[in-house]
């Protein structure tokens, strides 16, 4: 069980099990994501690759987040109905996130 669902992602990228267990040792979700971002060895093709499945990936971890995680969460997301929700960050990462004002 990873600490969040950043967590969870990184350690997804690779099958290294020194690799998930620095993952899983970090405190920090961006931290978590920088080690993560090692697991593709620079390899373009990995990373072209691992970006087409990360949507898949990505959708489980959030269903299995709000599914298994306190009620309390579910209930606010479902609270949202059908408003679009935006991921602000403040460690540029426009994949999944927005920075600043957009």
């Amino acid at each position: 069980m990873y600490p969040s669902v950043e967590h969870a992602l990184a350690a997804s990228k690779t099958s290294d099990p020194t690799l998930k267990d620095a993952i899983l040792g970090e405190d920090d979700p961006v931290a978590a994501k920088r080690i993560g971002s090692k697991a593709l060895g620079g390899d373009k093709a990995a990373a072209a690759a691992w970006r087409e499945q990360s949507l898949k990936v990505m959708g489980g971890l959030l269903r299995d987040k709000f599914k298994r995680g306190p009620a309390k969460y579910r209930e606010r997301l479902l609270a949202t109905g059908h408003r679009n929700l935006c991921y602000r960050v403040d460690h540029n990462d426009q994949f999944w996130g927005v920075t600043g004002e957009s």
